[in-house]
């Protein structure tokens, strides 16, 4: 196993609009993720923290191996490449070694062990799809042959699983039922069999994540026509769709391309504009349905980017835990278990009061940097909901503005996204929620294409190149500049959109696991910023506490950017 190296370049610290600092939030979650690692167990990491709780505590369940492990293997990777970050390398190293010895040598699968706080459970489809991601990003970060040879194996083992009836591939039915995360799990496949085929050319992912495309998409099996519930199975769902989309995206059937862009929009349809999702677990579930967006972009529907960006920027940055203060002693559940019955402590008995291989030991602090369960107004302190997977996809998402934010096509550079960021070729300087402005800096000559914001989209714009008013001329939904310069400031300028918006989300009763009814907010924003959600929460964790960024005022900090050697995990 090779040793952990991330190869790049820092550029020297700039003073920048203070806004979405990725590459903060970013180390902030390394951190959290590191700390989340039991040095007691060979650096399996727990599966979240229960904050309801006094004393709070960091949850060990049969999760842990199967499904968590994945989780902060890959987000790891992620944050490395978004960071720069040493942090916690040897603990990195420590679970690859455990990664390794989960996967069966006569069927190529990963199956849970048996330790001193679960019994081993049968095989699960979902912890298949969370291998093979493991294996997707392990192999593009160290390029090890062995990790190829391992993803094979699991590709082997799920289609000698699996059957052929016409275009439709079957798992049977006991083992989707036995698998987690509801009987969506199977379509959860599609996603990473799809990227694996595109990695490798691997004729049997293909087959996979074809044949799994129409068992999902097949009326009879009730997935998608309101046989099934899919607001129960929300999160679920939605990671089926990014597969839907991600298949439909590399095979360029039309009506498949219908067929999935309408079902993309109806699940974002069901979550808020600004990506508070009906499930309550947005940085999971918003990640599942950007990707989804990115692949409906690579079709040609520019206008997704806007979805990207609003869903980042606000619900999936507000998941992020980084205030000790919410915790309330007071206000926590002293000396018991909440909601005895849920999964979390299924394994223990009803009376046992505190779990004994739990750690208690400074859980807020090592909390911090996280990402959690949230409703639209604040965050959720049910148990474990600081959770490894909410921060593993949460930097996902942010992988997606890493490798599209700035990108370079045979017709010229590309502004696809308006964030803070740095590349090789070239910097983007965004002043929202302050101003409507966005400055782009190429490093090479170019033709350059600036998206423009989809709420300014018909309103009066502005370029500038080195403060020279120059004509616009639009290309779709971009600004479009013939011959742009190295090292010139290209500056686009439009209202900076102020409005407020009245939005419905359904609630989801955690403890009875059904929907009881919708709640409204009033909405404020600023460009694709929300600067507070109304009616607010009253409680410390409580979220969008950002009228500080109501203003033309530009606030500044001191931003030093990591620029990979590799652009791409994707």
């Amino acid at each position: 196993m090779k040793a952990i190296e991330t190869k790049g370049i820092f550029t020297e610290n700039k003073s920048r609009p203070a806004s979405f600092n990725i590459s903060q939030r970013s180390e902030l979650c390394l951190k959290h993720m590191m700390k989340m690692a039991d040095h007691r167990f060979g650096d399996v990491p727990f599966v979240g923290a229960t904050l309801g709780e006094d004393p709070p505590h960091l949850v060990h369940h049969r999760l842990d191996w199967t499904e968590v492990l994945p989780y902060s293997i890959y987000g790891s990777i992620i944050a490395r490449f978004l960071t720069g970050a040493k942090i916690g390398e040897e603990i990195q190293l420590s679970q690859r070694d455990l990664m390794l010895g989960r996967f069966n040598k006569l069927d190529g699968l990963i199956y849970s062990p048996q330790s001193p706080w679960n019994e081993s459970y049968p095989l699960c489809l979902w912890e298949q799809a969370r291998a093979l991601y493991t294996l997707i990003y392990w192999y593009r970060d160290s390029e090890e042959e062995q990790i190829l040879q391992l993803a094979d194996g699991i590709v082997s083992g799920l289609f000698n699983l699996s059957s052929q009836k016409g275009q439709i591939r079957i798992f049977p039915q006991k083992l989707i039922r036995q698998s987690g995360m509801g009987i969506y799990n199977p379509g959860t496949l599609i996603d990473p069999l799809t990227r694996y085929f595109e990695l490798t050319g691997n004729l049997k992912a293909y087959i996979l994540a074809s044949g799994l495309t129409r068992f999902m998409l097949d009326p009879a099996n009730g997935y998608f026509n309101g046989k099934h519930n899919v607001m129960v199975s929300f999160r679920t769902a939605a990671a089926v769709i990014n597969g839907l989309s991600k298949f439909a995206s590399l095979s360029r059937e039309p009506e498949l391309i219908t067929r999935v862009k309408c079902l993309h929009d109806q699940m974002a349809g069901k979550c808020t504009s600004f990506g508070s999702t009906p499930c309550t677990e947005p940085a999971c579930t918003d990640m599942e349905l950007n990707w989804s967006a990115l692949s409906l972009i690579r079709l040609g529907y520019d206008e997704y980017w806007d979805q990207i960006d609003r869903f980042i920027r606000n619900q999936t940055a507000e998941a992020q835990f980084l205030d000790p203060s919410e915790w309330v002693r007071e206000k926590a559940l002293m000396g018991g278990r909440m909601n005895k019955s849920r999964w979390v402590t299924e394994q223990y008995p009803a009376d046992l009061l505190k779990p004994p291989y739990d750690d208690y030991d400074q859980v807020v602090e090592r909390c911090v940097g996280g990402f959690m369960w949230a409703t639209a107004r604040e965050h959720l302190f049910i148990p474990a909901s600081v959770m490894l997977c909410c921060s593993s996809h949460a930097l996902r998402s942010f992988e997606i503005i890493m490798e599209n934010a700035l990108q370079e096509k045979a017709t010229g550079i590309f502004v696809n996204l308006h964030f803070n960021f740095e590349n090789l070729i070239g910097e983007i300087v965004s002043y929202e929620p302050y101003l409507g402005k966005t400055v782009v800096i190429p490093k090479k000559d170019c033709d350059l294409y600036i998206r423009i914001p989809e709420h300014a989209i018909n309103n009066k714009l502005a370029l500038f190149e080195s403060n020279q008013p120059v004509p616009i001329v639009k290309a779709g939904r971009y600004i479009y500049f013939k011959g742009a310069q190295s090292g010139q400031e290209y500056r686009l300028e439009f209202p900076l959109n102020k409005r407020e918006t009245v939005e419905k989300q359904s609630v989801l009763n955690h403890e009875q696991a059904r929907f009881v009814g919708e709640e409204e907010y009033q909405v404020n924003w600023r460009g694709n910023t929300v600067i507070s959600v109304l009616p607010e929460s009253g409680e410390e964790k409580r979220i969008y506490k950002r009228k500080y960024l109501d203003t033309d005022h530009v606030l500044y900090e001191e931003i030093r950017h990591f620029i990979p050697e590799k652009q791409t995990l994707y």
